[in-house]
């Protein structure tokens, strides 16, 4: 089913599954005070790598008119 999706959808669909990761992360720090642990943090960087890298996938294909 995947393999049909345009490839800037599925960038999108990327950052947008990384945004929600960091952000429920960031609920758990900061409202119910869970810390993280070291290993976590790591993680937090590497989901905002992924993150970012569909975010420019994504934008360049709406900004390059590349099809699909």
């Amino acid at each position: 089913m995947l393999a049909r999706l345009p490839f800037r959808i599925l960038a999108l669909l990327l950052f947008a599954i990384c945004a929600a990761m960091l952000a429920f992360g960031l609920y758990l720090q900061h409202a119910k005070g869970i810390e993280p642990c070291p290993m976590c943090i790591m993680q937090r960087y590497a989901l905002a790598a992924c993150g970012l890298i569909g975010l420019l996938a994504g934008g360049h294909c709406l900004i390059e008119g590349v099809p699909g």
